[in-house]
């Protein structure tokens, strides 16, 4: 494991000679590993999430982009443990997971309380009929890895990111069976072959819950405030 720190720290040492000031390397080097702890999560950002995460120039952002050709030889399994801690991590990690293969596609991303990824899953290929279903396995899924914040995540294949009726609806129900188990939605993001939407950026997923949360009869309201949690710093995320 060792090895594959310096190896990855001297492959961006090599990287970075060509883009960035002497000088600025080291740091550079540094800000990149705290966020992106192996060349996967690295070749899985995207520029804005590069450019709002790291203190890399424009020129080196761009070199990156330009390698992200190797990442094809990467597993998903090195995912594990990344630290979901902004909605620009969780929107590339989003982009990453999914396969372009014009299906709509379902996922779930289990977190533990400090925000990093503890598991994912694909929960539906092809159709969303079934929500009832869906909102079970998330549920067990949250329970047997003892996680109480989630992500969840789909694509619109016909290629607008933006939340339909349906979606908000859905989230709706989501938030509903999500609360009365004590487990926090943090976040419903909706993706393209080219853009993330985040439901909680948007301000969205903030009216949701809240209109949830007054409407319905949870067992002890005082005690499940906490699902409220407005942002990813809110939520223990960072």
């Amino acid at each position: 494991m060792e090895q594959t720190k310096i190896a990855y720290s001297k492959y961006l040492e090599n990287l970075l000679s060509f883009t960035e000031k002497k000088e600025n390397i080291k740091g550079a080097i540094k800000s990149v590993v705290n966020v992106y702890p192996n060349i996967a999560l690295l070749f899985s950002a995207s520029p804005e999430a590069l450019k709002q995460t790291t203190s890399l120039s424009s020129a080196s952002i761009e070199l990156v982009t330009l390698n992200k050709a190797f990442a094809k030889k990467l597993d998903k399994p090195t995912l594990a443990h990344q630290k979901l801690n902004t909605s620009y991590l969780a929107k590339d990690f989003c982009m990453h997971i999914f396969e372009d293969d014009g299906a709509e596609q379902f996922f779930c991303i289990l977190l533990d309380k400090s925000g990093r990824l503890i598991n994912f899953a694909q929960l539906a290929h092809g159709t969303f009929s079934n929500a009832h279903l869906r909102m079970k396995q998330i549920t067990e899924m949250a329970f047997k890895a003892k996680c109480n914040q989630i992500i969840v995540c789909h694509n619109h294949p016909d290629g607008s990111s933006m939340p339909s009726e349906e979606d908000i609806v859905f989230t709706k129900r989501l938030c509903l069976n999500l609360m009365l188990n004590d487990i926090n939605l943090l976040d419903h993001i909706i993706i393209t072959t080219a853009s993330a939407t985040s439901m909680l950026e948007l301000g969205a997923l903030n009216k949701i819950k809240l209109e949830v949360y007054n409407n319905s009869t949870l067992p002890n309201k005082k005690a499940s405030q906490h699902l409220l949690a407005g942002n990813y710093k809110n939520s223990n995320l960072n």
